[in-house]
């Protein structure tokens, strides 16, 4: 049987990375999304490949962190 981590209240799972606060983990979020946004944006809506990855990265993080938050409130997974 695998053994999860304990998590601390309040904190989520930040990939591989481990544990981080909410305030940490928005930090983390923001370097994420803020060079593939930007670039989208002055593109005129257009974006590489490369910041495609990163935003899905970020998309796939929060979701992972909403999901482990419901998960504890004892909800649904959407």
């Amino acid at each position: 049987m695998v053994k999860k981590d304990k998590i601390k209240p309040g904190n989520v799972m930040y990939g591989w990375e481990g544990q981080k606060n909410a305030l940490e983990f928005i930090v983390k979020i923001d370097k994420v999304l803020r060079q593939p946004t930007n670039n989208m944006l002055e593109m005129e809506g257009d974006m590489y490949v490369s910041d495609m990855q990163r935003i899905s990265k970020a998309a796939n993080l929060v979701h992972l962190a909403a999901q482990e938050i419901r998960e504890r409130k004892g909800g649904k997974n959407d």
